[in-house]
């Protein structure tokens, strides 16, 4: 049986492997503009579902990060990692969270 503290570090184990791979240059930030390139919203549940379009999917992403940007254009790893945090706390599953989480990124 896995413990709180258990999960919560193999999530944050998976949130830092995908930023690992979108921070090319291992600067602790990436343009938003690059970010989008390897975001897929059609592999986001909404979207399999009918429920919200590719389009909605990609605008909510993008519009996280325009509050309480460290870095005008940027993301960082700290401000990616609070995104999924606040996303993982809706979601029990540890599989279906990685699948949310791995479902949108192409890498």
């Amino acid at each position: 049986m896995l413990h709180q503290g258990d999960q919560q570090s193999r999530r944050k184990d998976w949130v830092d492997d995908v930023y690992t791979h979108l921070d090319v240059y291992g600067e602790g930030m990436v343009n938003i503009e690059e970010m989008l390139l390897k975001f897929d919203p059609m592999g986001h549940p909404d979207v399999h579902t009918g429920s919200r379009s590719p389009f909605e999917v990609q605008n909510e992403f993008v519009g996280s990060f325009d509050v309480g940007v460290d870095i005008p254009g940027k993301v960082t790893r700290q401000e990616f990692c609070i995104y999924y945090a606040n996303i993982g706390a809706c979601l029990d599953s540890d599989r279906y969270f990685e699948k949310v989480l791995r479902g949108v990124w192409r890498y």
